[in-house]
């Protein structure tokens, strides 16, 4: 996270600006991001890892660990099972 947010300077129509350093392509992991809803208020730049040094440079930034795409969608997977389960109350 970056911007006004992480800088503690923001007002209430301030924007969050996360950053998301990766490998893969950007235009893949925005795409993988609507389709999951992301959406306002977070503005979402996807870089490669040679961009980071330009990201330092100029703002404060937070880093914040989110699982990976493939570990939430296990981590989907098994919520569907377990709401999927007859539920079981006691007698």
């Amino acid at each position: 996270m970056f911007g006004s947010v992480a800088e503690g300077r923001h007002l209430l129509s301030s924007d969050v600006d996360v950053l998301i350093v990766t490998d893969l392509s950007p235009g893949e992991v925005l795409a993988a991001l609507w389709e999951r809803g992301i959406d306002d208020p977070f503005e979402v730049h996807v870089v490669k890892r040679n961009a980071l040094e330009i990201y330092k440079a100029r703002s404060r930034l937070i880093k914040i660990a989110l699982p990976t795409l493939s570990n939430a969608a296990s981590s989907r997977e098994r919520e569907a099972q377990a709401s999927a389960e007859p539920s079981r109350k006691p007698p």
